[in-house]
């Protein structure tokens, strides 16, 4: 029976303060809880945060949008729109507790997205008032419903404002947009709340797991929580994310169309949106701000192991970054960059899911299901 991670962390740190053996001043371990509360003060809660500011500015954009359309109107919510993206991308690497619980993941970020769901809400006739997302189905709603009205990759900016505007004004469709992005908005309102230690107080369970939490009454499942989100989110990264465009999962024919968010040519940004929070998650950084973080305890056990680690979290983001092409244009043209990417993230993945895991005593909760 494997050994809980609280279980692994204490009888780790007693051994190293009382070793005499090579080293005669280890590291000690760090205590996890202390990586709990700073995960979510260092992390979490400003992430969210700033997803709740740049989602208040994109409805800002889009109303104004639509009081008179424009195409420097429609050059700010496609602004608002990449700025918000990046830290929701970032926030996946803590997909869990109220996220989840309030469904905000599938209602903000549905994805692959439905099209012909998306355009039979786009013909219909009934008014849209500013509440009409909140009851609408995850499928026609959230950033890629949003990104599919703003952005058009044949018909360019042009095509997008004649969707938005007609003779007699602004469309449904532009009232459908502000709908889109008010409902965003809510979401993001609603998680920040949810994580707040004057509101909902997430951040106070995660901390105080395994010592009062109602929760995490045991301080291992809130570990296993935390390390299960980030580490899921390298294998999507791998197995889908780069692995589905590349074909890997089509007998090796190319499928562009399922790159994410193609059509705002900010599908890299996003793969590597993803690994900065997947980075924060194991470091606990963020911006200026660090705390006490999974790095240092992986370091205190195998140091070698968290150098590892961390010359491939590099190692990959710069094998992202270096696909020079739009992600769907890339997998056809420039094939090798995008499998030299995918390779770095599988090694990532292989550290995290088996080595790192293995030092902590964390039990993966999902499946290995990568692009091979």
């Amino acid at each position: 029976m494997m050994r809980s991670a609280a279980l692994v962390f204490v009888s780790v740190l007693v051994a190293a303060c009382s070793s005499d053996d090579k080293d005669p001043t280890p590291t000690p371990t760090p205590d996890p809880q202390l990586v709990l509360r700073d995960l979510g003060d260092v992390v979490i809660v400003p992430v969210y945060r700033e997803f709740h500011a740049r989602s208040q500015e994109l409805t800002t954009a889009a109303r104004a949008l639509c009081q008179a359309p424009a195409a420097a109107g429609l050059d700010a919510v496609q602004d608002a729109w990449l700025a918000a993206r990046g830290p929701w991308k970032r926030s996946e690497a803590f997909g869990f507790g109220p996220v989840v619980d309030l469904r905000t993941d599938t209602a903000v970020d549905f994805w692959p997205l439905r099209v012909s769901s998306i355009e039979a809400e786009l013909v219909k006739t009934d008014p849209v008032p500013e509440g009409y997302a909140s009851s609408l189905g995850d499928t026609v709603k959230g950033l890629p419903a949003l990104e599919y009205i703003l952005f058009d990759a044949e018909g360019g900016d042009a095509a997008v404002l004649a969707k938005l505007a007609d003779a007699n004004g602004p469309t449904r469709t532009c009232a459908y947009a502000v709908a889109l992005t008010v409902d965003i908005e809510a979401r993001a309102q609603a998680l920040v709340d949810a994580w707040d230690p004057a509101k909902g107080d997430f951040a106070g369970e995660l901390a105080r797991a395994g010592i009062g939490s109602e929760v995490y009454p045991e301080r291992a499942k809130a570990v296993n929580a935390v390390v299960n989100a980030f580490v899921q989110l390298v294998q999507e990264v791998e197995g889908v994310k780069l692995a589905t465009p590349l074909g890997l999962r089509n007998g090796g024919v190319p499928q562009p169309q399922l790159a994410e968010s193609w059509r705002s040519d900010s599908s890299r940004q996003d793969i590597l949106d993803n690994l900065a929070g997947i980075r924060s998650m194991y470091m606990t950084s963020y911006g200026e701000r660090t705390g006490v973080s999974f790095h240092d305890a992986v370091a205190a056990l195998d140091a070698d192991l968290d150098a590892a680690i961390v010359a491939q979290l590099d190692a990959t983001e710069a094998a992202v970054a270096a696909i020079a092409l739009p992600l769907d244009q890339a997998v056809i043209d420039t094939p090798e960059l995008v499998n030299a990417a995918f390779e770095s993230t599988k090694e990532l993945f292989r550290l995290m899911a088996v080595d790192m895991v293995t030092v902590l005593g964390v039990t993966l909760g999902f499946s290995d299901n990568d692009g091979d």
